[in-house]
């Protein structure tokens, strides 16, 4: 339990894990009971501020507001969305790893676009494999075009990451 000290109307200690009956009885009129958990909010794009009291006869209940973060720290929380999207569509489970799968598709991609290029046709086998890569490349650009889309929006909602607003 959390409880509180106030002199004067106002609070001059907070103790967590405290009980009220610690306190000696002669001094219990100055202590009230918090009350009051923190509001849901986003911690990527939102941060709590401004914590008041609200003091009553036997409670302090405790409320917040909600404010959003720097456009910078919003934005970046975007981003890491884009990009753990991208790592799993890739089937990765590390950045790095996902990098190379990607140069990897790159390479064999512009090995099939050269092929053609030079008047060659491609195999059945090579055909399902270039529509993989192109399917897997168009996944990454619509992942970065939803990403681009949402960091323009002034403040980023807090559902930013909801797989409503990606594709």
């Amino acid at each position: 339990m959390t409880i509180l000290r106030i002199d004067n109307g106002t609070v001059v200690e907070v103790r967590t894990d405290a009980d009220l009956s610690a306190i000696p009885p002669h001094k219990r009129s100055r202590w009230r009971v918090v009350t009051g958990d923190p509001p849901a909010h986003n911690a990527a794009v939102q941060q709590l501020t401004s914590l008041s009291y609200e003091i009553t006869d036997n409670a302090a209940v405790r409320s917040w507001q909600v404010t959003s973060r720097s456009r910078e720290e919003q934005v970046a929380a975007v981003k890491t969305e884009a990009q753990r999207r991208i790592i799993v569509r890739t089937g990765a489970t590390t950045l790095e790893q996902c990098m190379v799968r990607q140069l990897n598709a790159l390479m064999r991609a512009t090995e099939l676009t050269d092929k053609r290029a030079r008047g060659e046709n491609l195999t059945a086998p090579e055909q399902a494999e270039e529509t993989v890569l192109r399917a897997l490349a168009d996944d990454i650009k619509a992942i970065r075009s939803a990403s681009n889309t949402i960091e323009q929006l002034d403040p980023v909602p807090a559902d930013y990451a909801a797989n409503a607003r990606w594709p």
